[in-house]
């Protein structure tokens, strides 16, 4: 065994105990699933990279069709609002961050920020749109944020998008669906998979994060 391989052994078997693995025996390496498109869920532009830029890095260098899905917009109840930044930059950053990790698709659903979590319609509505989009796409395989996490719109995107998956699944319109992974953004999740990633698609990470100039304070 070399002493790369061994080191990312002992990683995750320190993080293993760290975050006990309820659901499976042992890790599973994501790269085995090979999947054909992927729709990567997050909701706000930069959760993308910070929660899984690597791996969409990974597997858009495989050549899987890649859809990234921003599901808010900035508003004036914006956690930033108090930097120095206009909305339109920060969607400018978020294409620029596309040409670093080199994936396929951008878009954005334009929910207002800080608004999901306490409005009822708003919910149905994210529900009713992702989908469609899913069902436009059909990726079978979807990243989505964990959503026992801090942030308010992180927690609501992740709830509304886990029961969207299950009740698509339960009603036999998403067939083509196979894997769900969710995702870190702030907080950690339960670990039973992993993904080792090069240093090159770390340095395409790091390169993507430092795109988002309005969000680095």
């Amino acid at each position: 065994m070399d002493t790369k391989t061994f080191r990312t052994r002992l990683l995750i078997e320190k993080l293993s105990k760290i975050y006990p693995n309820n659901f499976s025996q042992s890790l599973t390496d994501i790269k085995l699933i090979e999947p054909r498109k992927i729709l990567v869920i997050a909701p706000h532009a930069d959760d993308e990279i910070i929660g899984c830029g690597a791996a969409i890095e990974y597997f858009s260098q495989k050549g899987v069709y890649i859809t990234v899905l921003i599901v808010t917009q900035e508003s004036d109840r914006s956690i930033a609002k108090t930097y120095n930044y206009i909305p339109e930059q920060r969607v400018e950053e978020s294409y620029k961050a596309q040409s670093v990790l080199g994936y396929d698709e951008l878009m954005y659903f334009d929910f207002p920020e800080l608004m999901l979590k306490s409005d009822d319609s708003l919910q149905q509505r994210f529900c009713s749109e992702l989908t469609a989009l899913i069902q436009k796409y059909q990726p079978d395989s979807v990243f989505i944020p964990n959503k026992t996490e801090m942030h308010p719109d992180h927690q609501i995107v992740g709830e509304l998008a886990e029961q969207t998956l299950l009740k698509g699944l339960k009603d036999g319109i998403f067939t083509q669906l196979d894997t769900t992974i969710v995702y870190e953004i702030w907080g950690p999740v339960t670990m039973n998979s992993f993904l080792e990633i090069s240093d090159i698609a770390y340095a395409k990470k790091i390169e993507g994060i430092q795109c988002y100039q309005s969000q680095l304070n």
